[in-house]
C-alpha cells in the first residue's frame, strides 16, 4: 500500500443512508455508494448532478471515476479498492486527484467502508463512501513543504525559541554557524551561544522585546559564540509569531566574519598607505622643506634690502608649507597616536579642532579606554577626526563635547555638538565610511538628535576586539 492509503481504525458507526448524508451534506463532502458485484457507482444527490462540473450520470462505474484519476494516483486507489475487498470490516482512506470539467487537478480524500449482508433499502453488498475536496489542504502543505525546504536550503542561520529563550527548532545553517549538531542545539537556551556579558544579553533581550512588541521585526548586530569559544559578529533579525503552545520567536542570524576579515584587510591595506604617505610628508617633504628655509636664511647676509624682502617672504611661505605639511602628516597618519597614546592624541584633536573655528572643544579619555592601541585606537581617533571635521565645517562656533570611557565589557566613544545640521551628500558619505570602519572590528555606531539641535554620536566597541598596550606587549613577548 502506498503513502498515500492509509487504513483507520475500526471506530465509524453504521448509520443510515439519510444519516450519513445529511452529515455529508453539513460538511461539504459527497457521498456515493458503490455496488462492487455489479460495479455500479451511484452519486446520492450531488449538488446541481455535477461532479467537479462532469455530470454525475455519466460516472456510474468504478472505470469510468477511474479515468477521471491522475496516472501517478491510480495505483493508490486501487490497492484501496483491493484492500476493501480482503478485509471488508476494515475501513479505508485514500487521497488521489481528479481531473475537473476545466482540466484541473484537484486533490480529493475518499473513505468509507463496506456495508455487508444487512437488509438495506439498496439491497445488495456495497461500499459506502465520503469524498471531500481537499486542494486547499493540500496547497497549505505544499507551501508549508516549499517554506521548509527554503529554510534548510538558505544560507542564513534560522533559530526558533520559546518565550523562556529555549530552541525549539533550527536549519543546517544554524547548526554550521554554532558548530553544533541540530539535535545539540535543540533544548538549549539561545543566550548559551551570546558571546556579550550576562548584563548586555539582559539589556539587549529587553530592547528586541519593545521593539518587536512595536514594530514586529527588529534588526541588530550579535555577537555569537561558536562551539570551540570564539566570538564573532552576525547580523540578526527577530520576530514573534504566535504558536500552539504560546509565543514563538524567529531569530535569523548572517555570519559576517568572512566580510569583516575582508572590510579589516582592506581597511589594513588603507591604513598601510596612509602610514607610508605621512611617511613621505613627515620625514621626507616637511625635512626638505626646512632645509630649503634654513639654506635661505643662510643666504640672506649677502642680500640687498630689496632681495632681503623677497627672500624673507619665500621664507615665509616655506614655513607655511612645512606647518600645512605636518599637519596633512599628522591628519593622514597620526604619530603622537603612536608615540603618547590614545588621551594625548585625542587632546590634539581638540586643539586641531579650535584651529579649524570650533569655539571649545572638551575632551575626556578616562581609565582604561587611555591605554587602547593599535587599530582600535586608530578607529577612535579617526572617527573623531571625520565627526569634528564635519561639524567644523557646518559652523565655526561649534561647541563640541569628546568622551572616551570603559563601560563594563565595551569601550564607549561619545561626540556631542551644538550645531542644527542639515546632512549633506558629503556627510552622509562619510557617516558610510565610518559605519564601514567601524564594522570591521565589531563596533557600533548610532546617531541621536538633541534637544539644542545638535547630534551625538555613540561609538561602542566590544572588549574582545579592543587591541590594548597591555595585550600588544603580551603579544610581543
Amino acid at each position: 500500500m502506498t503513502d498515500n492509503v492509509r487504513v483507520l481504525p475500526r471506530t465509524i458507526p453504521e448509520a443510515t443512508v439519510q444519516a450519513v448524508l445529511a452529515a455529508a451534506q453539513a460538511s461539504g463532502q459527497l457521498l456515493f455508494d458503490w455496488d462492487v458485484s455489479a460495479d455500479r457507482l451511484r452519486w446520492i444527490d450531488p449538488p446541481a448532478g455535477k461532479i467537479f462540473g462532469h455530470p454525475s450520470a455519466l460516472l456510474s462505474t468504478m472505470q469510468s471515476w477511474l479515468d477521471l484519476v491522475h496516472p501517478e494516483d491510480a495505483l493508490s486507489l486501487r490497492l484501496a479498492n483491493e484492500s476493501l475487498l480482503r478485509d471488508r470490516q476494515q475501513p479505508v482512506a485514500v487521497e488521489y486527484r481528479v481531473r475537473d470539467a476545466a482540466g484541473q487537478w484537484q486533490w480529493v480524500e475518499s473513505h468509507g467502508r463496506i456495508l455487508a449482508g444487512a437488509p438495506h433499502s439498496l439491497g445488495r453488498d456495497r461500499y459506502v463512501g465520503l469524498l471531500a475536496n481537499v486542494m486547499a489542504r493540500k496547497r497549505t502543505e505544499s507551501q508549508l513543504a516549499i517554506s521548509a525546504l527554503m529554510l534548510e536550503s538558505i544560507y542564513d542561520a534560522v533559530v526558533v525559541t520559546q518565550s523562556d529563550d529555549t530552541i525549539h527548532w533550527v536549519n543546517g545553517a544554524a547548526a554550521n554557524l554554532f558548530s553544533q549538531p541540530v539535535a545539540g542545539l535543540q533544548g538549549r537556551k539561545l543566550s548559551d551561544f551570546n558571546a556579550d556579558s550576562r548584563e548586555r544579553q539582559l539589556e539587549l533581550q529587553q530592547e528586541i522585546r519593545d521593539t518587536v512588541s512595536r514594530h514586529g521585526l527588529w534588526r541588530g548586530r550579535y555577537h555569537c559564540l561558536a562551539g570551540d569559544g570564539a566570538a564573532f559578529l552576525t547580523d540578526a533579525a527577530v520576530t514573534r509569531v504566535q504558536g500552539d503552545q504560546g509565543d514563538l520567536w524567529i531569530h535569523v542570524r548572517r555570519d559576517l566574519r568572512d566580510r569583516v576579515q575582508m572590510q579589516q584587510a582592506a581597511l589594513d591595506s588603507s591604513r598601510l598607505e596612509q602610514q607610508k604617505l605621512g611617511e613621505v610628508l613627515h620625514e621626507s617633504v616637511c625635512q626638505q622643506l626646512t632645509a630649503a628655509a634654513l639654506t635661505l636664511r643662510s643666504l640672506t647676509r649677502d642680500l640687498t634690502a630689496d632681495q632681503l624682502a623677497r627672500a624673507l617672504e619665500v621664507e615665509k611661505i616655506l614655513c607655511q608649507s612645512i606647518a600645512d605639511c605636518r599637519r596633512m602628516a599628522d591628519e593622514i597618519a597620526p604619530f603622537v597616536l603612536g608615540q603618547h597614546g590614545l588621551a594625548v592624541a585625542m587632546q590634539g584633536l581638540g586643539h586641531w579642532a579650535e584651529q579649524r573655528g570650533a569655539s571649545r572643544v572638551s575632551v575626556a579619555v578616562s581609565g582604561a579606554a587611555g591605554q587602547i592601541a593599535g587599530n582600535s585606537a586608530y578607529l577612535v581617533h579617526r572617527v573623531a577626526q571625520v565627526i569634528i571635521a564635519e561639524v567644523c565645517e557646518q559652523s565655526k562656533g561649534a561647541n563640541i563635547d569628546v568622551r572616551v570611557w570603559q563601560d563594563s565589557d565595551r569601550i564607549v566613544v561619545s561626540i556631542a555638538d551644538d550645531v542644527a545640521r542639515t546632512d549633506s551628500a558629503s556627510a552622509l558619505e562619510e557617516q558610510r565610511m565610518i559605519a564601514f570602519q567601524a564594522e570591521a572590528v565589531g563596533a557600533t555606531i548610532e546617531q541621536v538628535r538633541l534637544a539644542n539641535g545638535g547630534r551625538r554620536v555613540l561609538m561602542q566597541i566590544p572588549e574582545r576586539f579592543v587591541e590594548t598596550t597591555a595585550k600588544l606587549r603580551k603579544l610581543s613577548a
